[in-house]
Protein backbone atom coordinates (compact mmCIF):
# COMPACT_ATOMS: atom_id res chain seq x y z
CA UNK A 1 0.00 0.00 0.00
CA UNK A 2 1.76 2.98 1.04
CA UNK A 3 5.56 4.19 -0.37
CA UNK A 4 8.01 3.83 2.34
CA UNK A 5 9.73 7.08 2.92
CA UNK A 6 12.17 9.05 5.25
CA UNK A 7 9.33 9.71 7.72
CA UNK A 8 8.69 7.19 10.24
CA UNK A 9 5.86 5.30 9.85
CA UNK A 10 2.60 5.81 11.34
CA UNK A 11 2.15 9.47 9.97
CA UNK A 12 0.44 11.74 12.43
CA UNK A 13 -1.23 14.54 11.04
CA UNK A 14 -1.64 17.90 13.28
CA UNK A 15 -3.17 21.61 13.38
CA UNK A 16 -1.78 23.56 16.11
CA UNK A 17 -3.30 26.69 17.15
CA UNK A 18 -4.35 27.72 13.29
CA UNK A 19 -5.89 31.39 12.35
CA UNK A 20 -6.60 31.44 8.48
CA UNK A 21 -7.91 34.31 6.46
CA UNK A 22 -7.68 34.45 3.12
CA UNK A 23 -6.15 37.89 2.58
CA UNK A 24 -4.15 39.94 5.41
CA UNK A 25 -7.39 42.08 6.01
CA UNK A 26 -10.00 39.35 5.24
CA UNK A 27 -12.64 37.70 7.22
CA UNK A 28 -11.33 35.21 10.02
CA UNK A 29 -12.54 31.44 8.89
CA UNK A 30 -10.99 29.91 11.10
CA UNK A 31 -9.70 30.77 15.05
CA UNK A 32 -7.24 29.06 17.30
CA UNK A 33 -8.19 25.37 15.63
CA UNK A 34 -6.25 22.38 17.01
CA UNK A 35 -6.42 18.54 16.26
CA UNK A 36 -4.29 15.52 15.98
CA UNK A 37 -5.68 13.71 13.45
CA UNK A 38 -4.33 9.81 14.54
CA UNK A 39 -3.54 7.05 12.13
CA UNK A 40 -5.60 4.41 10.77
CA UNK A 41 -8.73 5.63 11.14
CA UNK A 42 -11.85 7.38 9.22
CA UNK A 43 -12.27 10.66 9.94
CA UNK A 44 -15.44 12.73 8.67
CA UNK A 45 -15.64 16.65 8.82
CA UNK A 46 -18.90 18.24 9.44
CA UNK A 47 -20.35 21.54 9.22
CA UNK A 48 -23.04 23.78 8.07
CA UNK A 49 -22.17 25.33 4.10
CA UNK A 50 -19.94 28.21 4.56
CA UNK A 51 -17.88 27.19 7.39
CA UNK A 52 -14.62 26.72 5.46
CA UNK A 53 -14.76 22.70 5.25
CA UNK A 54 -12.74 23.10 2.00
CA UNK A 55 -10.25 25.04 3.32
CA UNK A 56 -9.86 22.85 6.25
CA UNK A 57 -9.32 20.11 4.11
CA UNK A 58 -6.95 22.13 1.85
CA UNK A 59 -4.54 22.80 4.92
CA UNK A 60 -4.21 19.50 6.03
CA UNK A 61 -3.55 18.68 2.84
CA UNK A 62 -0.49 21.34 2.27
CA UNK A 63 -2.19 23.10 -0.31
CA UNK A 64 -3.06 26.44 1.83
CA UNK A 65 -1.11 27.71 4.53
CA UNK A 66 -2.36 29.14 7.57
CA UNK A 67 -2.31 32.95 8.76
CA UNK A 68 -0.65 31.86 12.01
CA UNK A 69 0.00 28.67 13.70
CA UNK A 70 0.86 25.50 12.12
CA UNK A 71 -0.32 22.15 10.12
CA UNK A 72 2.35 19.20 10.90
CA UNK A 73 3.34 15.48 9.13
CA UNK A 74 5.10 13.86 12.48
CA UNK A 75 5.86 17.15 14.16
CA UNK A 76 7.30 18.59 10.85
CA UNK A 77 5.44 21.39 9.33
CA UNK A 78 4.22 20.79 5.26
CA UNK A 79 5.88 23.89 4.40
CA UNK A 80 9.27 22.19 4.86
CA UNK A 81 7.88 19.58 2.69
CA UNK A 82 9.09 19.88 -1.28
CA UNK A 83 5.34 19.38 -3.42
CA UNK A 84 6.72 15.78 -4.78
CA UNK A 85 7.70 14.61 -1.19
CA UNK A 86 4.27 15.57 0.28
CA UNK A 87 2.83 14.06 -2.76
CA UNK A 88 4.26 10.19 -1.17
CA UNK A 89 2.38 11.13 2.05
CA UNK A 90 -0.75 12.57 1.57
CA UNK A 91 -3.49 12.42 -1.21
CA UNK A 92 -5.82 15.28 -2.16
CA UNK A 93 -9.45 14.82 -4.16
CA UNK A 94 -11.91 18.00 -4.28
CA UNK A 95 -14.72 18.68 -4.59
CA UNK A 96 -14.80 20.16 -8.49
CA UNK A 97 -13.54 16.75 -10.53
CA UNK A 98 -14.31 17.12 -13.84
CA UNK A 99 -11.44 17.45 -16.15
CA UNK A 100 -12.00 19.26 -20.04
CA UNK A 101 -9.01 17.74 -21.93
CA UNK A 102 -9.35 14.83 -23.50
CA UNK A 103 -7.12 12.09 -21.48
CA UNK A 104 -8.41 8.57 -21.08
CA UNK A 105 -9.46 7.44 -17.65
CA UNK A 106 -6.37 5.17 -17.58
CA UNK A 107 -4.06 8.32 -18.04
CA UNK A 108 -5.98 10.37 -15.71
CA UNK A 109 -5.47 7.83 -12.89
CA UNK A 110 -1.57 7.15 -13.81
CA UNK A 111 -1.30 10.60 -13.47
CA UNK A 112 -1.39 9.85 -9.57
CA UNK A 113 1.75 8.13 -9.76
CA UNK A 114 3.96 11.84 -10.52
CA UNK A 115 6.07 11.50 -7.29
CA UNK A 116 7.00 8.22 -7.95
CA UNK A 117 7.70 8.24 -11.69
CA UNK A 118 11.48 9.04 -13.17
CA UNK A 119 11.80 10.77 -16.49
CA UNK A 120 9.43 12.09 -18.45
CA UNK A 121 6.81 8.72 -19.14
CA UNK A 122 3.30 8.73 -17.87
CA UNK A 123 3.88 5.35 -16.57
CA UNK A 124 6.91 4.55 -14.62
CA UNK A 125 7.31 1.06 -14.92
CA UNK A 126 5.31 -2.34 -15.11
CA UNK A 127 4.93 -2.12 -11.42
CA UNK A 128 3.22 1.07 -12.01
CA UNK A 129 0.59 0.09 -14.54
CA UNK A 130 -0.17 -3.19 -12.36
CA UNK A 131 -0.59 -0.29 -9.56
CA UNK A 132 -3.02 1.96 -11.90
CA UNK A 133 -5.06 -1.32 -13.05
CA UNK A 134 -6.04 -2.13 -9.31
CA UNK A 135 -7.18 1.18 -8.27
CA UNK A 136 -9.29 1.29 -11.20
CA UNK A 137 -10.48 -1.71 -10.19
CA UNK A 138 -10.80 -0.70 -6.50
CA UNK A 139 -12.75 2.20 -7.10
CA UNK A 140 -14.97 0.42 -10.07
CA UNK A 141 -14.48 2.08 -12.72
CA UNK A 142 -12.00 -0.63 -14.67
CA UNK A 143 -14.92 -0.40 -17.81
CA UNK A 144 -14.21 3.25 -18.14
CA UNK A 145 -10.36 2.91 -18.36
CA UNK A 146 -10.29 3.83 -22.23
CA UNK A 147 -13.05 6.16 -22.01
CA UNK A 148 -12.01 10.02 -21.94
CA UNK A 149 -12.45 11.75 -18.91
CA UNK A 150 -14.31 14.64 -20.44
CA UNK A 151 -16.83 12.51 -21.29
CA UNK A 152 -17.86 10.41 -18.36
CA UNK A 153 -20.72 11.44 -15.74
CA UNK A 154 -19.98 13.60 -13.03
CA UNK A 155 -20.10 10.57 -10.96
CA UNK A 156 -17.92 8.19 -12.74
CA UNK A 157 -15.36 11.49 -12.53
CA UNK A 158 -15.14 11.33 -9.16
CA UNK A 159 -14.50 7.54 -8.70
CA UNK A 160 -11.91 8.19 -11.57
CA UNK A 161 -10.38 10.97 -9.59
CA UNK A 162 -10.35 8.90 -6.23
CA UNK A 163 -8.42 5.99 -8.40
CA UNK A 164 -5.80 8.69 -8.88
CA UNK A 165 -5.50 9.30 -5.48
CA UNK A 166 -5.23 6.17 -4.50
CA UNK A 167 -2.55 5.54 -7.23
CA UNK A 168 -0.20 7.61 -5.00
CA UNK A 169 0.22 5.40 -2.96
CA UNK A 170 -0.16 7.81 0.23
CA UNK A 171 -0.78 6.89 3.85
CA UNK A 172 -3.24 9.79 4.28
CA UNK A 173 -6.13 10.08 1.65
CA UNK A 174 -7.98 13.45 1.88
CA UNK A 175 -11.77 13.32 0.29
CA UNK A 176 -13.83 16.77 -0.26
CA UNK A 177 -17.54 15.85 -0.41
CA UNK A 178 -16.61 12.39 -2.13
CA UNK A 179 -20.22 11.13 -2.55
CA UNK A 180 -21.38 14.81 -3.71
CA UNK A 181 -22.07 13.08 -7.33
CA UNK A 182 -22.85 9.66 -6.82
CA UNK A 183 -25.84 7.62 -6.77
CA UNK A 184 -27.27 6.04 -3.25
CA UNK A 185 -25.36 2.45 -4.57
CA UNK A 186 -21.93 4.26 -5.05
CA UNK A 187 -21.87 6.24 -1.99
CA UNK A 188 -21.95 3.11 -0.11
CA UNK A 189 -19.51 1.83 -2.01
CA UNK A 190 -16.95 5.16 -1.71
CA UNK A 191 -17.60 5.09 2.05
CA UNK A 192 -16.75 0.91 2.01
CA UNK A 193 -14.01 1.51 0.21
CA UNK A 194 -12.55 4.03 2.82
CA UNK A 195 -13.39 1.76 5.46
CA UNK A 196 -11.52 -1.34 3.62
CA UNK A 197 -8.46 1.62 3.45
CA UNK A 198 -8.72 2.41 7.13
CA UNK A 199 -8.48 -1.33 7.98
CA UNK A 200 -4.93 -1.34 5.93
CA UNK A 201 -3.79 1.72 7.80
CA UNK A 202 -4.55 4.40 6.21
CA UNK A 203 -6.09 7.95 7.61
CA UNK A 204 -8.97 8.63 5.17
CA UNK A 205 -10.02 12.63 6.03
CA UNK A 206 -13.71 13.22 4.23
CA UNK A 207 -15.99 16.44 4.44
CA UNK A 208 -19.32 14.89 4.47
CA UNK A 209 -23.14 16.41 5.05
CA UNK A 210 -24.91 13.03 5.45
CA UNK A 211 -25.15 12.50 8.87
CA UNK A 212 -26.76 8.62 8.89
CA UNK A 213 -23.44 8.20 6.89
CA UNK A 214 -21.25 9.73 8.89
CA UNK A 215 -22.28 7.92 12.31
CA UNK A 216 -22.58 4.53 10.40
CA UNK A 217 -19.30 4.86 8.55
CA UNK A 218 -16.95 7.16 10.48
CA UNK A 219 -14.32 6.24 13.58
CA UNK A 220 -14.00 9.92 14.17
CA UNK A 221 -15.63 13.13 13.22
CA UNK A 222 -14.42 17.02 13.96
CA UNK A 223 -17.47 19.25 13.63
CA UNK A 224 -16.42 23.00 11.89
CA UNK A 225 -18.96 26.10 13.19
CA UNK A 226 -18.73 29.49 14.36
CA UNK A 227 -14.69 29.53 12.55
CA UNK A 228 -13.79 26.91 15.46
CA UNK A 229 -13.51 22.93 15.80
CA UNK A 230 -16.55 23.22 18.06
CA UNK A 231 -16.57 19.10 18.30
CA UNK A 232 -14.15 16.20 17.67
CA UNK A 233 -14.94 12.61 19.60
CA UNK A 234 -16.75 9.73 18.30
CA UNK A 235 -19.90 9.73 16.56
CA UNK A 236 -21.55 8.56 19.41
CA UNK A 237 -19.77 11.29 21.58
CA UNK A 238 -20.74 14.16 18.92
CA UNK A 239 -23.68 13.14 17.08
CA UNK A 240 -26.16 14.09 20.07
CA UNK A 241 -29.51 15.70 19.55
CA UNK A 242 -28.86 18.88 21.07
CA UNK A 243 -25.30 19.41 18.54
CA UNK A 244 -27.18 18.17 15.55
CA UNK A 245 -30.11 21.25 16.85
CA UNK A 246 -27.41 23.76 17.78
CA UNK A 247 -25.20 23.10 14.61
CA UNK A 248 -27.11 22.44 11.69
CA UNK A 249 -30.55 24.20 12.91
CA UNK A 250 -32.93 20.78 12.58
CA UNK A 251 -33.93 18.25 14.72
CA UNK A 252 -33.12 14.39 14.49
CA UNK A 253 -33.71 11.06 16.00
CA UNK A 254 -31.04 9.21 17.39
CA UNK A 255 -30.87 5.65 17.74
CA UNK A 256 -29.80 2.15 16.24
CA UNK A 257 -30.57 -0.57 13.84
CA UNK A 258 -30.98 -4.03 14.22
CA UNK A 259 -27.05 -4.70 13.94
CA UNK A 260 -26.45 -2.27 16.61
CA UNK A 261 -25.10 0.50 14.27
CA UNK A 262 -25.64 4.00 14.99
CA UNK A 263 -28.25 5.88 12.83
CA UNK A 264 -29.27 9.40 12.55
CA UNK A 265 -32.68 10.48 11.10
CA UNK A 266 -33.90 13.71 10.39
CA UNK A 267 -37.28 14.95 11.43
CA UNK A 268 -39.30 18.01 9.46
CA UNK A 269 -39.75 20.89 10.94
CA UNK A 270 -43.30 20.87 11.34
CA UNK A 271 -43.12 17.40 12.82
CA UNK A 272 -41.12 19.04 16.12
Amino acid sequence: MPASSSLSSPLVLSIKNVDFRYSSQGPLIFHDVSAELQPGQFIGLLGPNGTGKSTFLRLLAGLRSPSSGSVCLNEKPLSEFAKADLAKHIAFVPQDVRMWLPFSCREVVAMGRFAHKKGLSLFESSAGDQIVERCLAETQVSHLADRLVNEISGGEAQRVRIAQALAQETQILILDEPTSHLDIKHQISIMELAVRLRQKGMTVIAALHDLDMAALYCDRLLVLSEHRLKHNGSPEQVLSRETIKDVFGVSAVIGRNEKGELRVSLCRNDSE
